[in-house]
């Protein structure tokens, strides 16, 4: 499955994590390892899909970024 190339980094900071985040392997040991065991038993982990969208508004783009899974 190809990766969908993050937006522009903002800082040193939201280029690391929005590499580590956008790498699908990563996010599902990460939501397994932190979430709660009743929180991951309501996941399907197997569907787990990187969003295109953005839902940060155009006045927080300086200051905040997303990045969104689905599953």
């Amino acid at each position: 499955m190809k990766r969908k190339k993050p937006p522009a980094p903002r800082s040193p900071h939201d280029q690391y994590m929005r590499l580590v985040f956008s790498i699908l392997l990563v996010v599902r040991e990460f939501l397994q390892e932190f979430l709660p065991a009743e929180q991951v038993k309501l996941l399907d982990l197997s569907t787990l899909q990187l969003a295109s969208e953005s839902y940060v508004s155009d006045d927080l783009k300086d200051s905040a970024s997303d990045v969104v899974y689905t599953c």
